[in-house]
């Protein structure tokens, strides 16, 4: 069994999508294998407790994901 890391980038209003998303991946994304999500995000949500959150600042497109 594989160890896969799921990196997601959200900031500002892109935070409520997290727990929706997580939730689907848990269903259907490599379901077999073992996946730790990281959350990128300047804002916690409570609604996701087993992320490792990762603080970053909020910058406009592109950068967010270009750094």
């Amino acid at each position: 069994m594989a160890k896969i890391a799921l990196c997601i980038i959200a900031t500002n209003n892109y935070v409520d999508f997290v727990p929706e998303l997580l939730k689907s991946a848990d269903k259907y994304f490599l379901t077999v294998h073992n996946v730790d999500y990281h959350v990128f995000a300047n804002k916690w949500d409570d609604r996701l407790p087993n992320c490792k959150l990762h603080p970053i600042d909020h910058e406009p497109w592109p950068y967010i994901t270009l750094k």
